[in-house]
Parts: structure tokens; sequence; C-alpha cells
């Protein structure tokens, strides 16, 4: 996709103007700031508990004590309990190391 992008860029710039060729990509950004922006009251704001560096040992702990469990067959046997406000992670073979 950005190939195709870069060469429709290139070809307005070639083609068309060098402005308009500045114009597209500044338009891209300002759209894409506008989506960001009207989507921040939908965002889930979480803050920090307790240590960064405590949470990354405790995924790197968790993932070598649990390397070699087996995966069961029902995928909602993933999730221990459901906790009001927390979401799930679905399922997926592609990551499975």
């Amino acid at each position: 996709m950005q190939l195709l992008s870069f060469a429709a860029l290139v070809y307005v710039q070639d083609h068309v103007s060098w402005g308009w060729g500045y114009a597209v990509p500044a338009f891209g950004l300002a759209l894409a700031i506008v989506v960001f922006l009207s989507g921040t009251t939908r965002y889930r704001n979480q803050p920090p508990g307790g240590s960064p560096l405590t949470q990354i040992a405790q995924v790197f702990t968790a993932a070598i004590w649990n390397r070699n469990v087996a995966v069961p067959a029902d995928h909602a046997l993933l999730y221990e309990v459901d906790v009001k406000g927390k979401r799930n992670v679905l399922h997926t073979n592609s990551l499975r190391y």
C-alpha cells in the first residue's frame, strides 16, 4: 500500500505541482488528527499501578512457567474469571510459541 501511495504522490508532484504534492499528505495528516481527536472520549485511561519493570518481570516469569501448558480446545476456558471493565484478548494460533 505504501508503494502505491508513494507512486501516486510522485505522480502528483511531477504532473500536477509540488504544491499539490505537499497538500495531499498534509490533508491526510489533518484528517488523521481529526479522527484521532474525535475518538478520545472512547479511549480507556488506566493509570499505571506500580513499577513498569515489575509488570514486565511478571510477564516474563509467567511466560517461562507456562511455556509447556497445553491450550484447551475450548477457547472460552483460556480466561480465569470475567472481571468487570477488563477486556480479554481473543485467542489466536499465529502468535503461539
